[in-house]
This record gives structure tokens, C-alpha cells and sequence, in this order.
């Protein structure tokens, strides 16, 4: 019998129970749209996109993916041209995609709400002869062409939001224009009789997405087709998803498309698996109560989406249905997940919460908490296919089971790297025994049965004077705990003596009023052992790690996704108030001299 070393590479403890073609799955070498055609003819012609009153099944969304191609070609675009969409997460932004697959050419999504000038910067970033848009951006069309290399600017009406009629004006003529409405698009697909056969694989690019940016500037993250097609089989194998029944048709996207995220997981994922993906744009506290009420068996969701939630649908909203809610894009802690199962009981719905975690350069594959036995304090099980290893950051070496070190990660998932930015995608690559492997930034441990504990990021944890480490994750845990915080943040305070303290942020649950008294009371409780309530581990923080102050916000800023924390603006709170304080005691000074 094998000696067991602890060590994951070797021993492959946490494999067991899973397949020899979950291990080694075969990823085609293929286009997306190739790969999504093929699983349309074995699921059979059905619903799949369900957005504000539009409601479009298979057959309708190849029809309009063809008019869009042939559109794009009689524009002239090209193999491995850029095709820049910014408008909502409405439908005839997916047709898009699909459509410039086809071509061999690649899509990629901005904020609608960006200013002019961040577009025209990603414009001339790729060069994009086509810029495809909501009218908001009519008036700006001129500047568009004088400014980028665009030749065509295609312009959605905000009124025809609900509309697949795509011949709505047909008076377009050869060299007659060269901006037009994506309505019209028919008119100028019929100067094309066929897209032409042409072999584009696996290897090629086909889209590019964004990371949230919570720690900085967003980055473009370039995939090819066998990322996107390796992302979806790993964790179809991982869920194992079922197939669809009645009660299990319609899964909910939140998040905007330009993240992997929102399009990659919420919609790609969604089309793969047979079901029809249910489109929120522009959604608000004024209108997530009429998203719900569209019966959605899943939600791709956040915890800003979870606060949304609990904050603002009806207490006589019925929620039944809704089986899983999958938390991703943040941190979500065991009492808020614990509090949201509570509140789907009470609107009727016996909902699982999924709190899985991944890094947009996997587009979100990492860890999957999906039909799996529910362990709030993890973030659910490694997905299986990829190879893994959790190193320690230090030295570079694998650690044990059970042992803290960072996640790395080597796949077809992950990513082909940001997009004309090689000296950065090396920096996050890393050869170990002779492989390159994507270190993904995430600090926690494996256990042998494929639970991985996320204790921190690499980004967000800060070091004091005595060289230790503090994990902001692990203070955001214990101070989640606490019976009157709803939610809250971590951030490193300048300190003059430690060089940096723990700066909390803390949004209180309704009818707590903010005072000194509960300031006090937080920090005190950060001394008391903290119990998990599924683990009934204890942890007790450590003197450097317990906040040394606690600010009261109505809510935590969130990046323009709305689904992160946004932690660089309270970094820069912490740091203002540092200021403010060292200010103060300057002038304290003086008055004492004077």
C-alpha cells in the first residue's frame, strides 16, 4: 500500500469519487458558436434568453446570429478584428458574440455608463472598426470617427430594447452610409448570400473581458475559444448539473457582460448547460422585485446583489423556486450566508446558498459550491480538470493538506493573457517542476476531501512593523459574526508605531444605531473566540489584527460592477483620516507651545 505523503500533487486525496473523464476531460479544438450549435441540436429547439418583455429560443437566436455576420462581413470586418459592444445586458448584445465567433473575429463588452473618453481610449487600445452602442453614445459619433479608428458605429434604440425585428427601415445601400441602427441590420446582411466556411479552432481568440478592478484599473483579459469551451466542461463536470426539468429551466444573470463573471458563468455556461438565462439590465432597487418575479430556479449572484435582495423585495414577495442562489465576485461570510437562507425561507423558498469563489482569468472556474454538500466557511470544492497546487508564498514550495499557501492553477481555462500587456501576464505566471502554472492570487487551505478555505488575497492583506501578516478576510469573518453587523471591510490604517493597524468598516442590521457604545462593543467582541458555526473551529485574533477603530457607513462603496467592494476608496478614507488625525495633533501642539 502507497505511503501517503499530505502532499495534494502526490497523493490526489481530494480526487476521490471523481471520474478518470471529469480528470481528463476532452476539450475540442473548436469555435465557441461550433460547440454551442452542436449542444443546441442535441437539447432541441427551446427558450433560451428571457430579457425585459423579449423572450428568444434557439431557433430565433441563430437567425438573428446570422444577420449580425452577415451585417459585420458586408462592413468588412475581418479575421481577428475587434467588435466593441457597450450598452446593458440586453439580448441583441449576445447575438453579437456569437456572431463574431463566426468570423473568427472577437467581441468584447464595455460599461455603457463609461465616459466618452474611456471608450474612445478601449477603441483605439484595439483598434475596433466597428462600435456597436445604445443612442447614447449618437451624439457622440463624430468624435468616435475623428478620434478612432472606427469606420462603422452601429446605434441600438433604447426604445427598441424589446424588438427582434431587425428590418425596420431596409433602405440601406451599398457605400450608401456608413453609421446605421442594429435594427436595419437586414437590410445590409442581404448583400451577403453566405458566411463563408473558413476553419477558425480552439486556439484562436474570441473575447475579451475585464477584471472588477477592486484593487486598481481594470484589466483586459483576452480568452480563446478553448479557454471558454475548457471553462464551461469543467464545471459542468464539477456541478453535475442535471437536465432540465420544469423547476430547473431558468437561471438569473446579475452581473454586466463585460465581466467573466456576468458573460463567461451567467450566460455562456447557462446556454451549455440547456437552460434559458433570464437578463437583468439596468437593474436597481426599483426593479430587482420584477426581476424576481420571473420565476428565476438560480441566481448567478454577489452579496451586493444579496443586500439588494434582502433590502428591497416585498415581505410578501413569494420567492418559491429559486433553488440555488450562487454567491461569487466577493466575500461573502457564514453569517450572511446563514441570514440569506433564513430570508429565502421566509419568502417561501427553500434556497441553497453557493458560495464558490474564481479569478476572472479562469473566467470564475476555481471552486464550485454548486450541488455539493453546503459549507458556508469554504468556498466549495477545487473544480475538477485543472491541475492545482497551494504553494507557500514565501518559498515557492508546495504546502500540505490543511496548510496555508496560495492556489495555483494550470488548464485550458485559463486565460491566453492581458491583452497587450505580456510583461503582465507574466508576472502572474509561475514555473513549478517544470510546468507554468496561473497563481491566482487566492490564500487558503485544501482539504482532502476538495473543500478549499479562502482565508485572504494575495492584494489584500497587509504586514506590520513585527513582519506579520494581516489577512483582511479573516477580521472581515470575526467581525461578520458579531450580532449587529450586517456587513462589512478591512483595509490597513497608517500607523506611525506599526506601520499599519486594521481599519474597519461596518454597515449596521436595521434598528441598530451607530454610537460609541457599539463601536466599543465591536472591538471588544473582536477579542472574543470566534466559533464557526459549521466547523465549530475556534479562532481567536491576534492584538494586531483587532480593528483599532470601527467607521459606521449606510452602506460599503462597490466598484462600477457593483458587485466588489471597493476597496481602494476606503484604503483612501483610512489614509485621509490618518491625515486628519496627524493634522489635528500638529495643531494640538501648537496650541500647547503658544
Amino acid at each position: 500500500m502507497k505511503k501517503e505523503t499530505n502532499y495534494p500533487s502526490i497523493d490526489k486525496t481530494h480526487l476521490k469519487g471523481t471520474s478518470f473523464f471529469e480528470r481528463h476531460p476532452i476539450i475540442p479544438s473548436l469555435t465557441f458558436s461550433t460547440v454551442m450549435n452542436l449542444m443546441f441540436k442535441l437539447q432541441g429547439n427551446h427558450k433560451i434568453v428571457d430579457c425585459l418583455d423579449l423572450e428568444v429560443d434557439v431557433k430565433e437566436f441563430q437567425k438573428d446570429s446570422l444577420i449580425v455576420a452577415k451585417s459585420l462581413l458586408e462592413l468588412g470586418i475581418k479575421t481577428k478584428d475587434i467588435v466593441v459592444v457597450a450598452m446593458p445586458n440586453y439580448y441583441q448584445a449576445i447575438p453579437v458574440f456569437n456572431a463574431t465567433n463566426m468570423l473568427g473575429a472577437v467581441t468584447t463588452y464595455l460599461n455603457p455608463l463609461a465616459s466618452i473618453e474611456e471608450i474612445k481610449n478601449y477603441l483605439n487600445l484595439y483598434e475596433s472598426p466597428i462600435f456597436i452602442a445604445t443612442d447614447k453614445f449618437e451624439r457622440y459619433i463624430d468624435e468616435i470617427k475623428r478620434d478612432t479608428k472606427v469606420k462603422h458605429v452601429i446605434t441600438m434604440k433604447e426604445q427598441l430594447k424589446n424588438s427582434r425585428d431587425l428590418n425596420q427601415i431596409g433602405n440601406y445601400s451599398v457605400g450608401s452610409k456608413e453609421d446605421l441602427s442594429y435594427h436595419e441590420l437586414e437590410s445590409v446582411s442581404k448583400y451577403q448570400k453566405n458566411v463563408s466556411k473558413r476553419y477558425f479552432g480552439g486556439k484562436d481568440d474570441a473575447l475579451i473581458l475585464y477584471t472588477s478592478g477592486s484593487t486598481g484599473k481594470a484589466k483586459s483579459l483576452l480568452f480563446t475559444n478553448e479557454n471558454l469551451i475548457a471553462s464551461c466542461i469543467y464545471l459542468k463536470n464539477s456541478t453535475h448539473v442535471p437536465n432540465v426539468t420544469e423547476d430547473d429551466s431558468r437561471w438569473m444573470n446579475i452581473v454586466p457582460f463585460m465581466y467573466p463573471y456576468g458573460f463567461g458563468a451567467s450566460v455562456l455556461q447557462t446556454f451549455l448547460s440547456g437552460r434559458e438565462v433570464i437578463l437583468t439590465p439596468n437593474l436597481g432597487p426599483e426593479n430587482i422585485s420584477y426581476y424576481y418575479d420571473k420565476k428565476p430556479h438560480l441566481v448567478f449572484g454577489s452579496p451586493a446583489h444579496l443586500e439588494l435582495t434582502k433590502k428591497y423585495i416585498p415581505e410578501d414577495q413569494n420567492l418559491e423556486g429559486l433553488k440555488i442562489y450562487l454567491s461569487g465576485g466577493d466575500y461573502l461570510s457564514v453569517s450572511q450566508s446563514l441570514d440569506a437562507i433564513e430570508f429565502f425561507k421566509n419568502h417561501g423558498a427553500t434556497t441553497t446558498i453557493s458560495n464558490s469563489s474564481g479569478t476572472g482569468e479562469t473566467l470564475g472556474c476555481s471552486t464550485n459550491a454548486m450541488n455539493v454538500p453546503y459549507r458556508p466557511e469554504t468556498v466549495g470544492q477545487l473544480v475538477v480538470g485543472p491541475e492545482y497546487l497551494i504553494i507557500d508564498q514565501e518559498t515557492g514550495k508546495e504546502v500540505k493538506y490543511g496548510e496555508t499557501g496560495v492556489l495555483c492553477t494550470r488548464g485550458k481555462h485559463v486565460f491566453k493573457g492581458y491583452y497587450k500587456r505580456p510583461e503582465l501576464t507574466q508576472e502572474i505566471m509561475r514555473e513549478i517542476d517544470g510546468k507554468i502554472y496561473y497563481e491566482t492570487g487566492n490564500i487558503g487551505q485544501l482539504g482532502k476531501d476538495r473543500y478549499f478555505t479562502l482565508v485572504g488575497r494575495a492584494s489584500r492583506f497587509f504586514i506590520n512593523n513585527t513582519f506579520n501578516k494581516v489577512y483582511c478576510e479573516l477580521v472581515q469573518s470575526v467581525l461578520s459574526s458579531i450580532d449587529v453587523v450586517d456587513s462589512c471591510a478591512v483595509v490597513p490604517k497608517p500607523n506611525e508605531d506599526t506601520l499599519f493597524k486594521s481599519k474597519a468598516y461596518v454597515v449596521l442590521k436595521d434598528g441598530v444605531v451607530p454610537s460609541k457604545e457599539i463601536e466599543d462593543y465591536i472591538i471588544d467582541m473582536c477579542y472574543a473566540p470566534y466559533i464557526d458555526p459549521c466547523t465549530k473551529e475556534k479562532t481567536i485574533l491576534k492584538d494586531y489584527e483587532i480593528p483599532e477603530s470601527v467607521t459606521f457607513l449606510d452602506q460599503l462603496p462597490r466598484t462600477n460592477s457593483a458587485e466588489k467592494i471597493d476597496y481602494e476608496k476606503l484604503k483612501s478614507m483610512a489614509e485621509e483620516e490618518y491625515n486628519e488625525e496627524k493634522q489635528n495633533e500638529l495643531q494640538l501642539v501648537k496650541k500647547k507651545e503658544n
